[in-house]
């Protein structure tokens, strides 16, 4: 599948997040949930935000339109969308900006619709924030947002109710209800996970062309390094809450600039090629106040300063990042781990 991206690079980006810091307060000791992350988003572009369970990429998800759980704390950082800041905005400031600017797919979609509303009803509401109340006009909006998500029958399927649907329907409701109002960032947590393999193609392919036709783009939440590869322009890692890599698809799956994101390519099975075991990264989590870089325990290739000075993100060539101390050095045998993995 191509990439989406049809405006020009140097165009104002739509999403810019630069030295964001997040903790989780309440305890006798704040939990580091992002620590330092800076990355930008352009119009029209899809970024795939990657990385395993508990490495803070929903929560960096959610921080953009003001969603964190109550003991979630942005304590440092910006975070600006079409050139709005959204840090700080009372609740007002963040209706507008999620009524004209932003809108999110949850990963979920029977719990983020409303079991006892229809499908028409809900997506009523959302036009009807929008300030939009003639009754035929809101239809046939409704109507055609359905359509274009590969809703069959979409008259019909205005009267029917979450539960009555399937679980590709129902993901297909979500997007339409996320982009009936044209937004120009659709935040997307891991669309497809409860989704079989079909249905996840499906929903994918729509996601591109959603971003293809309309110019808006995408920041897709996942743990899946296929999904990127698929429709993703630019790829951001994340590793305890740190971002270690950035940058061209292309170019960080096939030429990785970080031993993790190696790591992390090298463990995919892959077809036609016969294991007795998958490879795996030895260790265990990391910890996330560890004053180094937070892969070094599990890296073969830390030196002494790994696990003491952090590594920041800086330039390993055209258009990607790493922070690695090593990035130059290992740029040749992190490509052989990838190749042979």
């Amino acid at each position: 599948m191509g990439k989406a991206v049809q405006n020009d690079t140097l165009a104002p980006p739509i999403l810019q997040v630069d030295g964001l810091n997040i903790e989780y307060q309440g305890g006798p000791h704040a939990a580091v949930a992002a620590r330092d992350v800076s990355f930008t988003i352009r119009r029209g572009e899809i970024f795939g935000l990657v990385g395993e369970t508990g490495s803070g990429k929903s929560t960096i998800l959610r921080s953009i339109i003001g969603l964190l759980h109550q003991k979630a704390k942005v304590v440092s950082g910006a975070i600006r969308v079409a050139g709005h800041e959204v840090t700080g905005l009372d609740q007002a400031g963040l209706s507008d900006l999620r009524r004209e600017h932003v809108a999110m797919i949850f990963q979920d979609p029977l719990r983020a619709l409303n079991p006892v509303m229809t499908i028409g009803a809900q997506l009523a509401e959302v036009m009807h924030a929008a300030g939009l109340r003639d009754r035929d006009a809101v239809q046939r909006l409704i109507v055609g947002a359905l359509e274009r998500v590969g809703v069959a029958d979409a008259a019909l399927r205005m009267r029917a109710y979450p539960h009555e649907l399937s679980g590709g329907l129902r993901q297909r409701v979500a997007i339409a209800a996320a982009m009936i109002r044209s937004p120009e960032l659709i935040l997307a947590d891991e669309p497809t996970t409860a989704l079989d393999v079909t249905i996840q193609d499906q929903i994918l392919t729509l996601l591109y062309d959603l971003c293809r036709d309309t110019g808006m783009s995408v920041l897709l939440v996942t743990h899946d390094l296929g999904v990127v590869a698929e429709i993703c322009d630019r790829v951001g890692v994340l590793y305890a809450g740190r971002l270690v890599e950035t940058g061209d698809v292309a170019r960080v799956l096939t030429a990785p600039s970080h031993p993790y994101t190696a790591a992390l390519l090298a463990s995919m099975p892959r077809i036609g090629e016969r294991q007795s075991r998958l490879r795996v990264i030895p260790g265990r989590p990391p910890e996330l106040s560890v004053p180094g870089c937070p892969f070094a325990p599990r890296c073969a290739y830390a030196l002494a300063e790994c696990g003491t000075i952090r590594p920041v993100l800086e330039p390993a060539g055209a258009d990607q990042a790493s922070a690695c101390w090593r990035r130059d050095q290992l740029r040749t045998c992190l490509a052989e781990e990838v190749s042979v993995g």
